[in-house]
């Protein structure tokens, strides 16, 4: 069964935006600094959760994928990224979960570029938000 053949995942309402910063913005009840503070954790932490996933897959260690995925995810849920971005993440874990890699290179090259958008969004807002 293995990770799903996902297609192209497309902007279909503002959820699916590279960063939802309102959201964002209402969880942390209007609070600014707040907002930037965890785009800026993001900012930092995602490349190398990524890199977890990568080298987890790479290795073909289910059960570290699983919890490499989970920790990605959870970092994109909390910053606001776009559902499907998540959702990706997800379906490795679940995939490592079930020990079945089958199709998650292809899940994982999707999920990449994903949260490639995702942080060069995080980036622009953090550039356009400064507080210099």
């Amino acid at each position: 069964m293995g990770c799903p053949d996902v297609g192209a995942a497309r902007f279909s309402s503002p959820s699916d935006l590279p960063l939802d910063r309102a959201a964002l913005l209402r969880r942390m009840c209007g609070d600014e600094s707040d907002v930037r503070e965890i785009l800026e954790i993001t900012r930092r932490t995602c490349p190398t959760l990524l890199d977890d996933v990568r080298k987890t897959l790479h290795e073909r260690e289910p059960a570290a994928l699983a919890r490499a995925a989970h920790a990605l995810r959870g970092a994109l849920l909390v910053a606001a990224a776009p559902p499907h971005t998540a959702q990706l993440a997800q379906e490795l874990e679940a995939a490592a979960c079930r020990a079945d890699l089958s199709g998650c290179d292809r899940a994982l090259e999707m999920l990449a570029n994903k949260v490639e958008l995702f942080l060069r969004a995080l980036d622009d807002d953090l550039t356009i938000h400064s507080t210099a």
